[in-house]
């Protein structure tokens, strides 16, 4: 169970990949005391809760980091339009208009 709690919380790795050594603990302690002539007790069952616990957990903290990724995405893409929006009205407002340069032209050239 250690190496299991281990490589969902320390590894970062994606959840999908983390599947064979689940697989492997809840199938193979299982297989390990039968064929060491014991019998299955309630460590069997403890064991599997807390694969399944430690597997949903990885599972919804990478779900809620790629939403919170998401949400960064968005912000930043509202920022860089609004930026944009505000340079563009600010470089029209610096900008003379096109009347005002030609009346400029032809005061000068008389």
């Amino acid at each position: 169970q250690t190496c299991v709690t281990i490589s969902h919380l320390m590894l970062p790795l994606r959840w999908i990949m983390l599947w064979p050594l689940e697989l492997l603990t809840v199938l193979g302690y299982p297989a390990l005391r039968l064929s060491a002539g014991a019998r299955l007790n309630a460590h069997v069952f403890t064991l599997w809760l807390l694969v399944m616990a430690s597997t949903y957990g990885k599972r919804s903290l990478e779900r809620f980091q790629r939403e919170a990724y998401q949400l960064l995405l968005e912000e930043r893409t509202l920022r860089v339009v609004s930026e944009g929006r505000l340079s563009l009205a600010q470089r029209r407002r610096h900008r003379p208009a096109r009347n005002e340069t030609s009346d400029a032209r032809s005061t000068n050239s008389e």
